[in-house]
C-alpha cells in the first residue's frame, strides 16, 4: 500500500511551528498508521513545504517515508523522516530520523516480539545524534471498531549534543495506542512513557491525537494530527521541556 501526503496551504505554519517528536525514535511504528488493513507490504510517503521570496526569504520542506514488508510470520519496517526550515538564508531547523524494526509473530497475530534500531538528529533542540537499540513485546486487540495495542520496549540509548555533552541511558518505553473507525472517519491516539531505568525522574512523555476523514473511497483523505512532547530533563541547558505541534495533511491511499 502506497500513500502520499501533500500539505495544503497551511504548510508554512504547520512546518514552522512543528517541533521534532523527540519520542518517536524510541517507539515501535504505530500499527494503525503503518500497516492499517494492509497485510503483505506498505509504503507511505508524506511531503510538505513552502517557498517565499522578496521581503521574506523562506524555504521549508518535510519528507517522510515508511515501508513494511511481510515475510511469513515476520514483518520488516523502515521509517525515515527529514525536515528543514531556512529563513533569510539561515537554517533554523534541521532534523531527521531513521528507524529499522523486525517483528516476529508469536502464537497469534495479536502478540509480537520485535527488535528495534533507531538513529536521530535534531538541530532544533541541539541534538547531534541519538541512537537507540532495544527489543520489545507488542499485544494488539480489537473491540468492534476499535483496534488497540500495548507494548513494552527496554533498550540502550546513546546521545550527544553539538556542544560536546554525551549521555548513555537504559530506558524502557511503555506504550498504549489505538484507532477507532466509524463510517469515513478514523480517530487515533498514541501515548508513550520513557523513564530512565537508573533515574526515574529523568523521563520523556509523548501523546498524539489524530483525526482522518476519507474524501473518496479508500483513496483520498484529510488528516489532522496534534502532538504533545515532554522531556523532564533536556540534555542541553536552555532547551524547553515541552514541544507542541499541530499539522494538517492531505492523504492519498493506494495498494492492498
Amino acid at each position: 500500500m502506497l500513500f502520499i501526503i501533500i500539505s495544503p496551504l497551511l504548510a508554512y505554519a504547520a512546518t514552522l511551528y512543528d517541533s521534532y517528536d523527540r519520542t518517536r525514535d524510541t517507539r515501535a511504528p504505530p500499527f494503525h498508521d503503518i500497516a492499517g488493513n494492509r497485510k503483505d507490504w506498505g509504503l507511505d510517503m508524506r511531503f510538505g513545504g513552502s517557498l517565499a521570496a522578496g521581503n521574506a526569504d523562506l524555504q521549508s520542506a518535510t519528507l517522510e517515508g515508511d515501508f513494511f514488508q511481510r515475510f511469513g510470520t515476520r514483518k520488516f519496517y523502515i521509517l525515515n523522516d527529514m525536515s528543514f526550515i531556512e529563513f533569510q538564508h539561515v537554517r533554523i531547523k534541521y532534523l531527521g530520523t531513521l528507524i529499522m524494526r523486525v517483528d516476529e509473530q508469536l502464537d497469534s497475530e495479536k502478540n509480537r516480539i520485535f527488535i528495534l534500531s533507531t538513529t536521530a538528529f535534531n538541530q532544533y533542540t541541539k541534538l547531534a545524534l541519538r541512537q537507540f537499540i532495544g527489543c520489545g513485546f507488542l499485544h494488539t486487540f480489537n473491540i468492534e471498531n476499535f483496534k488497540g495495542g500495548l507494548s513494552i520496549t527496554p533498550g540502550f540509548e546513546f546521545e550527544h549534543d553539538n556542544i560536546g555533552i554525551y549521555q548513555r541511558t537504559l530506558r524502557t518505553a511503555l506504550r498504549s495506542m489505538g484507532a477507532y473507525s466509524w463510517k469515513n472517519y478514523t480517530t487515533s491516539y498514541d501515548m508513550v512513557f520513557l523513564p530512565a531505568l537508573n533515574e526515574l525522574a529523568k523521563y520523556r512523555f509523548f501523546v498524539s491525537l489524530g483525526l482522518e476523514t476519507l474524501l473518496s473511497e479508500k483513496t483520498l483523505g484529510l488528516k489532522i494530527l496534534g502532538t504533545y512532547d515532554f522531556n523532564s530533563m533536556p540534555m542541553v541547558p536552555g532547551i524547553k521541556n515541552v514541544d507542541v505541534s499541530i499539522s494538517t495533511n492531505i492523504v492519498f491511499h493506494f495498494g492492498h
